[in-house]
């Protein structure tokens, strides 16, 4: 598996290496921000029928085109606008960043198991016990991989390991 660029841009405003799976964590961002973008603009649809609604229940009521109402309903339609717009970019900045900090909690325990299960193979070593950080996602999955390997002793790395450590003591 090639190894991925990292964003080292992203790594020093928080200090921390979150960007461990970058395609993966960008998608997940992606994702996140266009769903906030897709609600409010659900709801920015809704508002604007709102706006229509009234300005329709306005000229039923034949009010003269320079009536007060009318330039209330177009004021309040234009702020509403303009809320709309910070709101959507407050949320999608909100859940950008939300992303970023869950999808470092996802990526983080697969990236380690990868590296360490690749580093046993290629250095021919036992593989003692995978570890994650206890604010990590799938706890389980480490607990598992060391559970199976625990209960085949004697298979896989460990057996490698111990048929070179019979092979020096036999030499």
């Amino acid at each position: 598996m090639e190894k991925e660029k990292r964003n080292p841009f992203i790594n020093k405003i928080f200090g921390k290496q979150f960007l461990i799976n970058p395609n993966f964590q960008y998608k997940f961002m992606f994702s996140l921000t266009m769903a906030a973008v897709l609600s409010m603009s659900v709801l920015y649809a809704a508002q604007s029928y709102f706006f229509q609604y009234f300005l329709n229940r306005a000229q039923t009521a034949e009010l003269p085109p320079n009536h007060v109402f009318f330039h209330l309903l177009k004021e309040q339609q234009m702020i509403m606008g303009q809320i709309f717009f910070v709101s959507t970019i407050v949320i999608g900045a909100i859940l950008f960043f939300w992303g970023l900090f869950y999808s470092h909690r996802i990526a983080g325990p697969l990236y380690r198991i990868d590296r360490d299960l690749r580093e046993a193979a290629s250095n021919g070593q036992s593989l003692m016990s995978l570890k994650t950080r206890d604010s990590d996602f799938f706890q389980e999955i480490p607990e598992a991989i060391n559970l199976y390997c625990h209960s085949h002793d004697g298979w896989g790395f460990v057996r490698k390991n111990n048929e070179e450590e019979e092979d020096k003591v036999a030499s």
